[in-house]
């Protein structure tokens, strides 16, 4: 039970602060691809959306562990179709650009994400730890 709680407080954690760098890469990006919309706001709202529709989809996938890798990969592909119909939407593109901007904030996520995971599995590894002993 502990690390079953450990593991949701640190997908917690690092949703939460991935929103913010989130929408900051999503914003990189549109300035990457000079969007007419650059603004913070609408990073921030489109990751916020984005996120707390894959926090809620990823915690089912926990919740039926037998259905684990089945839930990760829908999870993966609802988050793509998702996440290009909201740069879409919020950005005012076509699906072409809205699918550069997306692969280019995909890859920024990717490189951050990782790193944030590095930080976040250290510092939870040390909890789990002294939990366990």
């Amino acid at each position: 039970m502990a690390l079953t709680g450990m593991l949701v407080l640190s997908q917690i954690i690092t949703t939460a602060v991935m929103i913010f760098l989130g929408a900051l890469l999503l914003m990189l990006s549109a300035k990457i691809f000079k969007l007419k919309d650059q603004s913070y706001m609408t990073a921030l709202k489109v990751t916020l959306i984005l996120y707390v529709i894959g926090f809620v989809l990823s915690l089912i996938g926990m919740a039926a562990l037998s259905t684990a890798i089945i839930m990760a990969v829908l999870n993966f592909i609802v988050l793509i179709v998702l996440a290009m119909y909201l740069i879409k939407t919020f950005y005012k593109l076509d699906w072409g650009k809205a699918a550069l901007t997306w692969l280019v904030w995909f890859i920024l996520t990717l490189i951050v994400g990782f790193i944030i995971g590095l930080i976040m599995a250290a510092i939870f590894a040390g909890a789990i730890i002294s939990a366990v002993v």
